[in-house]
Parts: structure tokens; C-alpha cells; sequence
């Protein structure tokens, strides 16, 4: 029980887990021989085990908060419900009443800006998936080939250096060919 409260920061608001999330922004915990959503296991924590097709819900929006005074017990039903109520259910997409990002990230004006179709959208993600997608240079590739001898468009619309492309393929290629046969000799 220790354990589990000194991963959590408590403040006026939402107490917030601080240890590992997951993909969609909630607090996981190894409890019970398997990891479990950190709100999850506050719960059982505090009121005991959770009816079977019941599921803990969140008043405050924020997908860390472990605090009690903060979650509630509901169906799966009641979840969407209450997601459609406060203007999150959109096909996974964040609405401009949202709270947080769907990584968890809190929605501020400094964090946040909302897009032509009315969509918040959150900078940090944001900045991550272009960091990641935008090349560093507007003439070379990464590898120093030039944009112009060797350029292709991806399906998603990025720019691909097929210099590259073929290079990658060939030391697949390679590696196959060293690879041991499944047929024994001898």
C-alpha cells in the first residue's frame, strides 16, 4: 500500500501518478501479479474489490488522478455517457471542452491549440510527432543523400529518401541470405 501512494502527487486538485503510463495517459501499477490502471487500484485500495462489469470512472477528466473524492463507479454504459457529456467522445479525438490530451497531457493555453475542424491538439505531442516525421534538413536526407536526386512520397504524405530505401533493403536482403537453412546436414 506504501508502495503505491508514494508514486502518487497530491495536491487542492487531482492527486497525479507519477510513475509508469500507459499509451493513453493512465497511471499502470503491478498489483496483484499484473499490471492494473493506477485509478483502478486506488480503489481497491481504499473501498475493496471492484463489482464484476463495473468499471471506475474519472469527475475530474484527468486519467492520472488517483483521488478517491474523484472517481466513481459506473458501466461501461455510464462511461460513455459521461465521456459524450463532457464533449471527449469523438472518435478518440480530444473536443475543445477536453481536459487532457489522450497521452495525458493537461490542456493549457500554452500547451494547447485548437485546429481548423474545432479539435484541441496538444503542442508536446504534437512537437514529438514532428520531430520524429519532419526532416532536420530541407537539401540532404539524414544519411547526407540530396533531397532532389532522391525523393518519394510516402502514403502519409512524408518525404522519403529512396537512397535510403533501396540501401536498407539490400542489408535486409544480405542478412537473409546469411541466415542458416532449417535443414539439417549430416
Amino acid at each position: 500500500m506504501d508502495r503505491f501512494w508514494s508514486k502518487v502527487s497530491k495536491s487542492d486538485k487531482c492527486w497525479e501518478w507519477t510513475a509508469a503510463k500507459t499509451g493513453h495517459g493512465y497511471g499502470i501499477f503491478q498489483f496483484e501479479g499484473k499490471l492494473q490502471k493506477a485509478h483502478r487500484v486506488a480503489w481497491v485500495l481504499a473501498m475493496g474489490p471492484i463489482p464484476g462489469g463495473m468499471f471506475v470512472l474519472h469527475r475530474c477528466d484527468n486519467p492520472l488522478c488517483v483521488r478517491l473524492t474523484h472517481l466513481f463507479l459506473g458501466t461501461q454504459q455510464d462511461n460513455v455517457l459521461d465521456a459524450m457529456r463532457k464533449g471527449r467522445y469523438r472518435g478518440g479525438r480530444p473536443k475543445v471542452n477536453a481536459t487532457h490530451c489522450p497521452h495525458g497531457h493537461r490542456f493549457t493555453k500554452a500547451s494547447t491549440y485548437v485546429n481548423p475542424k474545432g479539435h484541441k491538439v496538444c503542442r508536446f505531442c504534437n512537437n514529438r510527432h514532428n520531430a520524429v516525421h519532419t526532416p532536420k534538413s530541407e537539401t540532404h536526407c539524414r544519411h547526407g543523400h540530396l533531397w532532389s536526386e532522391n525523393t518519394r512520397i510516402d502514403s502519409n504524405g512524408y518525404r522519403v529518401c529512396v537512397a535510403c530505401r533501396r540501401a536498407t533493403a539490400e542489408r535486409h536482403y544480405q542478412k537473409s541470405k546469411e541466415l542458416p537453412t532449417s535443414a539439417s546436414t549430416g
